[in-house]
């Protein structure tokens, strides 16, 4: 499963990311579900993106918008006082929005969240991401959704939750973790006509 994952990245990397390079690691911490660090360089950023065990069993689309989120942290930079919302945006503007707001619907993140301690920062909901999104990615998304199973779910939403990220420098390396606990994640089966 790792494999795929790191497949996933590969191809991320290829097609959304201008062949930037980044390195994908496991990590044993309970409650985070991905972190990114990187050490700022003209020409090389050095990314690690690390993953938790959780997000090898989630569907392909899923992982690809959690991915590209955090490849998108590096492009927003370290002085960013909203890196959660502009990776969002950036991870949209890549043309990633379907895959990012299946990612949010499949952890039931159906509306915006604060992090706790980051003014006015916020991740993007499902319900932002889809709007931001036009009418081919919209279709997109109702496929990747169709597809997957996942059922966009308000009641499985907390639009109160706030969520934990922590943002530190150590030895020039930038390193963003979010702290959200275990996400509840809402599937249903989908039946298809035959």
């Amino acid at each position: 499963m790792l494999a795929q994952a790191r497949e996933v990245l590969e191809n991320l990397l290829r097609y959304a990311f201008d062949g930037q390079h980044a390195q994908l690691r496991m990590m044993r911490t309970k409650g985070t579900l991905a972190s990114v660090a990187w050490k700022p360089r003209e020409e090389d950023p050095d990314i690690r993106v690390r993953i938790s065990r959780v997000v090898l069993g989630w569907p392909e689309p899923a992982l690809i918008g959690l991915l590209g989120h955090e490849l998108c942290h590096p492009i927003a930079g370290v002085d960013d006082p909203q890196p959660e919302h502009n990776a969002d945006v950036e991870c949209v503007e890549r043309g990633l929005g379907a895959y990012l707001a299946l990612e949010r619907a499949y952890t039931g993140r159906y509306h915006d969240q604060r992090p706790r301690g980051r003014g006015r920062d916020r991740y993007l909901g499902y319900a932002s991401i889809r709007a931001m999104l036009d009418g081919r990615d919209i279709n997109s998304l109702d496929r990747l959704l169709r597809d997957s199973g996942v059922v966009p779910h308000l009641a499985a939403a907390h639009p109160a939750q706030e969520t934990v990220v922590t943002v530190t420098t150590i030895d020039g390396q930038v390193i963003i973790e979010d702290r959200t606990g275990p996400l509840p994640i809402h599937t249903f089966p989908v039946t298809r006509p035959e």
